[in-house]
Protein backbone atom coordinates (compact mmCIF):
# COMPACT_ATOMS: atom_id res chain seq x y z
CA UNK A 1 0.00 0.00 0.00
CA UNK A 2 2.87 2.21 0.83
CA UNK A 3 4.77 1.57 -2.55
CA UNK A 4 1.27 2.43 -4.15
CA UNK A 5 0.89 5.98 -2.53
CA UNK A 6 4.55 6.65 -2.88
CA UNK A 7 3.94 5.63 -7.09
CA UNK A 8 1.23 7.70 -7.68
CA UNK A 9 2.51 10.84 -5.56
CA UNK A 10 5.79 10.40 -7.84
CA UNK A 11 3.65 10.41 -10.80
CA UNK A 12 1.39 13.36 -9.55
CA UNK A 13 4.41 15.39 -9.42
CA UNK A 14 5.83 14.38 -12.75
CA UNK A 15 2.33 15.38 -14.21
CA UNK A 16 1.85 18.27 -12.71
CA UNK A 17 5.44 19.75 -13.42
CA UNK A 18 5.25 18.84 -16.96
CA UNK A 19 2.13 21.16 -17.77
CA UNK A 20 3.39 23.82 -15.37
CA UNK A 21 6.49 24.23 -17.72
CA UNK A 22 7.64 27.45 -19.13
CA UNK A 23 10.09 28.11 -21.62
CA UNK A 24 11.98 31.18 -22.87
CA UNK A 25 11.90 32.69 -26.30
CA UNK A 26 14.13 35.37 -27.19
CA UNK A 27 14.58 37.29 -30.33
CA UNK A 28 14.90 40.40 -32.57
CA UNK A 29 12.54 42.46 -34.02
CA UNK A 30 13.74 44.87 -37.47
CA UNK A 31 12.38 46.74 -40.37
CA UNK A 32 12.64 46.26 -44.17
CA UNK A 33 16.21 47.74 -44.09
CA UNK A 34 17.45 45.70 -40.84
CA UNK A 35 16.95 48.90 -38.57
CA UNK A 36 15.99 47.73 -34.94
CA UNK A 37 12.83 48.85 -34.07
CA UNK A 38 12.50 49.68 -30.23
CA UNK A 39 8.72 49.26 -28.13
CA UNK A 40 7.31 46.77 -30.27
CA UNK A 41 5.00 44.91 -28.92
CA UNK A 42 5.27 41.02 -27.80
CA UNK A 43 2.07 38.99 -26.73
CA UNK A 44 0.83 35.88 -26.67
CA UNK A 45 -2.76 35.23 -28.74
CA UNK A 46 -4.85 35.78 -25.72
CA UNK A 47 -2.79 38.56 -24.45
CA UNK A 48 -2.14 37.92 -21.23
CA UNK A 49 1.60 37.78 -21.85
CA UNK A 50 3.43 39.89 -23.47
CA UNK A 51 6.72 42.04 -23.38
CA UNK A 52 8.22 45.17 -25.60
CA UNK A 53 12.00 45.28 -27.47
CA UNK A 54 14.84 46.97 -25.85
CA UNK A 55 17.25 49.47 -27.65
CA UNK A 56 18.10 46.73 -29.59
CA UNK A 57 15.08 45.35 -31.07
CA UNK A 58 15.43 42.50 -28.66
CA UNK A 59 12.67 40.96 -26.96
CA UNK A 60 12.79 37.66 -24.04
CA UNK A 61 9.67 36.63 -22.65
CA UNK A 62 8.28 33.37 -20.68
CA UNK A 63 5.65 31.75 -21.97
CA UNK A 64 3.73 28.34 -20.89
CA UNK A 65 4.73 25.57 -22.59
CA UNK A 66 0.97 25.62 -23.88
CA UNK A 67 1.70 28.85 -26.34
CA UNK A 68 1.30 28.29 -29.66
CA UNK A 69 1.25 31.43 -30.98
CA UNK A 70 3.48 34.93 -30.62
CA UNK A 71 1.89 38.41 -32.13
CA UNK A 72 4.04 41.02 -32.85
CA UNK A 73 3.03 44.58 -33.51
CA UNK A 74 4.20 48.36 -33.72
CA UNK A 75 2.85 51.55 -34.70
CA UNK A 76 2.73 51.89 -38.32
CA UNK A 77 3.75 48.53 -39.07
CA UNK A 78 1.96 45.85 -40.25
CA UNK A 79 0.62 43.12 -37.47
CA UNK A 80 2.60 39.68 -37.81
CA UNK A 81 1.55 36.37 -35.92
CA UNK A 82 4.23 33.80 -35.60
CA UNK A 83 3.74 29.55 -34.92
CA UNK A 84 6.47 28.84 -32.07
CA UNK A 85 7.07 25.77 -32.64
CA UNK A 86 10.17 24.63 -31.03
CA UNK A 87 11.96 27.47 -31.77
CA UNK A 88 13.71 29.22 -28.99
CA UNK A 89 15.10 31.88 -31.09
CA UNK A 90 12.57 33.75 -33.31
CA UNK A 91 13.34 36.93 -35.60
CA UNK A 92 10.85 39.06 -37.33
CA UNK A 93 10.98 41.66 -39.77
CA UNK A 94 8.13 43.93 -39.57
CA UNK A 95 6.60 45.67 -42.64
CA UNK A 96 5.60 49.26 -42.99
CA UNK A 97 1.89 49.98 -43.40
CA UNK A 98 1.16 50.89 -46.99
CA UNK A 99 -2.00 53.73 -45.91
CA UNK A 100 -0.29 56.67 -44.27
CA UNK A 101 -1.81 58.69 -41.68
CA UNK A 102 -3.92 62.19 -42.94
CA UNK A 103 -2.30 65.39 -41.90
CA UNK A 104 -3.73 66.35 -38.87
CA UNK A 105 -4.73 69.43 -36.73
CA UNK A 106 -4.15 69.34 -33.04
CA UNK A 107 -6.40 71.87 -31.46
CA UNK A 108 -6.12 73.35 -27.74
CA UNK A 109 -8.93 70.60 -27.35
CA UNK A 110 -8.94 67.59 -29.38
CA UNK A 111 -7.82 67.04 -32.77
CA UNK A 112 -9.76 66.69 -36.21
CA UNK A 113 -8.26 66.17 -40.00
CA UNK A 114 -6.94 68.96 -41.95
CA UNK A 115 -9.79 69.31 -44.10
CA UNK A 116 -12.38 69.55 -41.62
CA UNK A 117 -10.89 72.46 -39.95
CA UNK A 118 -13.28 75.39 -40.89
CA UNK A 119 -11.42 77.85 -38.68
CA UNK A 120 -8.62 80.27 -39.26
CA UNK A 121 -5.26 78.15 -38.91
CA UNK A 122 -1.41 79.45 -38.45
CA UNK A 123 1.42 76.77 -39.19
CA UNK A 124 4.76 77.24 -37.82
CA UNK A 125 7.84 75.76 -39.91
CA UNK A 126 10.26 73.98 -37.32
CA UNK A 127 13.06 74.84 -39.94
CA UNK A 128 12.66 78.52 -38.68
CA UNK A 129 13.63 77.00 -35.65
CA UNK A 130 17.56 76.31 -36.03
CA UNK A 131 17.93 79.58 -37.79
CA UNK A 132 17.19 81.72 -34.82
CA UNK A 133 19.19 82.67 -32.20
CA UNK A 134 17.25 82.13 -29.21
CA UNK A 135 17.94 79.99 -26.03
CA UNK A 136 13.69 79.32 -25.50
CA UNK A 137 10.78 78.10 -26.95
CA UNK A 138 8.75 80.54 -25.98
CA UNK A 139 11.23 83.31 -27.81
CA UNK A 140 11.10 81.51 -30.74
CA UNK A 141 6.86 80.80 -30.83
CA UNK A 142 6.14 84.44 -29.60
CA UNK A 143 5.13 86.43 -33.05
CA UNK A 144 5.40 83.77 -35.38
CA UNK A 145 1.61 82.86 -35.57
CA UNK A 146 -1.87 84.60 -35.04
CA UNK A 147 -3.42 84.31 -31.89
CA UNK A 148 -0.23 82.93 -30.22
CA UNK A 149 0.59 85.42 -27.00
CA UNK A 150 3.65 84.62 -25.06
CA UNK A 151 4.26 87.12 -22.42
CA UNK A 152 6.28 87.10 -19.44
CA UNK A 153 3.51 88.87 -16.24
CA UNK A 154 5.90 88.63 -13.66
CA UNK A 155 8.75 90.17 -15.41
CA UNK A 156 11.37 87.45 -13.51
CA UNK A 157 14.01 85.95 -15.07
CA UNK A 158 13.67 82.91 -14.56
CA UNK A 159 9.73 82.52 -13.97
CA UNK A 160 7.97 80.43 -16.68
CA UNK A 161 6.10 82.33 -19.51
CA UNK A 162 2.67 82.20 -19.61
CA UNK A 163 1.72 81.00 -23.59
CA UNK A 164 -1.75 81.63 -24.60
CA UNK A 165 -4.17 81.02 -27.52
CA UNK A 166 -6.39 82.96 -29.08
CA UNK A 167 -9.96 81.34 -28.01
CA UNK A 168 -8.74 80.16 -24.69
CA UNK A 169 -11.09 82.26 -22.66
CA UNK A 170 -14.10 81.06 -24.46
CA UNK A 171 -12.71 77.51 -23.00
CA UNK A 172 -11.15 78.39 -19.38
CA UNK A 173 -9.56 81.69 -17.94
CA UNK A 174 -5.72 79.83 -17.84
CA UNK A 175 -3.52 80.18 -13.92
CA UNK A 176 -2.40 83.14 -13.00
Amino acid sequence: MRKLLITTIVLLFSVLSAWAQERTLNGKITDEKGVPLVGVSVTTADGKLGTLTDAGGKYSINVPSNVKVLTYSFVNYEAAVKSLGNQQTINITLVTLEKSMTEVVVTGYGTQKKKAVTAAQSKINTNTFNTLATSSIDQQLGGRAAGLQVTNSSGLVNQAPRIRIRGINSISQGRD
